[in-house]
C-alpha cells in the first residue's frame, strides 16, 4: 500500500511540475508580447512615445517560456526515474536536486529583475 500512495505522490509532484511549466511559458509569451506591443507602438509615432525601459524585456519572456519548456522535460524525465526507483525499493530524496532548482530559479529570477528594472 504505502508503495502506491509513494506513486500516486510521484503523480502529484510531477503534476505540479506541470502547472508551473505551464505558468512559466504563459507568463513569459505574455511578456514577450507586451514588450513587442510597446515597440510597436513606439515605431508608429516615435516623437509621441518616448523610449520606455519595458521594451527590452522580450528576452526576459522568451527566456522564461524555455525555462518553462526545460522544467517540464526535466520533470518527466524525473518522475520517470523515481517511479523505476520506488518499484526498486531503492528511492532515495535528492537535495541536490531540489538546491539546482531553487539555484536555477533564483537566478532567472534575479536576472529578470535587473534586466526590467534597470535605470
Amino acid at each position: 500500500m504505502s508503495e502506491l500512495t509513494d506513486h500516486l505522490a510521484n503523480e502529484r509532484t510531477f503534476l505540479a511540475y506541470v502547472r508551473t511549466s505551464i505558468a512559466l511559458i504563459t507568463f513569459g509569451i505574455a511578456i514577450n508580447r507586451f514588450a513587442q506591443f510597446l515597440i510597436q507602438e513606439r515605431n508608429a509615432v516615435p516623437e509621441a512615445h518616448p523610449r520606455l525601459f519595458l521594451e527590452d524585456t522580450s528576452h526576459v519572456g522568451f527566456s522564461m517560456a524555455i525555462f518553462g519548456l526545460f522544467l517540464l522535460i526535466w520533470a518527466a524525465v524525473r518522475a520517470t526515474r523515481i517511479d523505476q526507483a520506488i518499484d526498486r525499493g531503492t528511492y532515495r530524496a535528492g537535495h541536490v536536486t531540489i538546491w539546482l532548482v531553487t539555484l536555477g530559479v533564483l537566478a532567472c529570477g534575479a536576472l529578470g529583475v535587473v534586466w526590467m528594472f534597470r535605470s
